[in-house]
């Protein structure tokens, strides 16, 4: 595995096991670039050799304050920008570039034009799997409202919609409020639909199953055009996965629940 040869051999460096050495020679002033280690304190040496082990102890060895922010950039994903590191964390810019510079120079993370990216997936995971449910559940709440918020006024949010959801249905067990529950019921439907059109029938199945959970406090005399729209749409990629006994189920609510004669004829198409 490249990236844990890699790590391990950081590791040595960090620890003075592996030392990089520059000398003049007195004879003829030639200067003199070697790598110089201790194979036997090497062997000595407890090292995992498991990548996640290895992640955990280096991110451990960091302060609880660059931990902390890396957690929340974890909730963000494998990549993350410092506007929303910002409206998380609620710390001075300058506190923040300071505890990402820390990470930058523990090969945890790098930075891409104006982006931080996690070095590997490895690392990324491990710091997601250190937070709490609770914590990952409020973190992906406020995550999923900025961006909504940022992007639903602009004709991106169709680019942001699959980051959006996926962070309001992590939090879903937040959502008590009918209303909370409705808006993002019809946002799995439009992330469901963008997934269909790129032929993620799996995805879209996903999506439209969790928009569908979220109507159950609801009634398709209140709200028969999402109910329609998001069965319909869940029966046919039922369909599309091969589930065709399910679909058919599925289809079958819409003809017991569905008041337009057009909305059951469109069942049969």
């Amino acid at each position: 595995n490249p990236f844990f040869v890699k790590q391990f051999i950081k590791t040595l460096y960090d620890r003075k096991l592996l030392v990089f050495n520059e000398s003049r020679q007195e004879i003829n002033s030639s200067l003199t670039r070697e790598w110089h280690w201790d194979l036997n304190k090497i062997k000595l040496l407890e090292m995992t050799h498991n990548v996640v082990d290895l992640m955990i102890e280096k991110i451990n060895s960091l302060e609880s304050p660059t931990i902390s922010v890396l957690k929340k950039c974890a909730c963000i994903g494998s990549i993350f920008d410092m506007d929303s590191l910002r409206i998380l964390s609620n710390t001075p810019l300058e506190n923040l570039l300071n505890e990402l510079n820390k990470a930058i120079k523990s090969g945890i993370i790098f930075q891409i034009g104006n982006k931080y990216k996690f070095a590997h997936d490895k690392i990324h995971e491990t710091l997601y799997s250190m937070i709490s449910d609770e914590e990952k559940s409020n973190t992906h709440y406020h995550i999923g409202y900025y961006l909504l918020e940022k992007y639903e006024d602009s004709k991106n949010v169709g680019y942001n919609i699959f980051n959006i959801t996926n962070h309001l249905n992590y939090s879903i067990t937040l959502f008590k409020e009918l209303d909370e529950k409705i808006q993002l019921a019809a946002l799995n439907l439009q992330a469901g639909l963008q997934a269909k059109s790129s032929s993620a029938f799996k995805e879209a199945f996903h999506f439209f199953d969790i928009g569908i959970s979220l109507t159950k406090d609801t009634s398709w005399e209140n709200n028969e055009d999402l109910l329609y729209s998001l069965h319909i749409e869940y029966g046919e990629a039922a369909f599309l996965i091969g589930n065709v006994d399910f679909a058919n189920k599925i289809l079958d609510v819409i003809l017991n629940e569905a008041k337009s004669l057009l909305k059951k004829i469109k069942v049969y198409e």
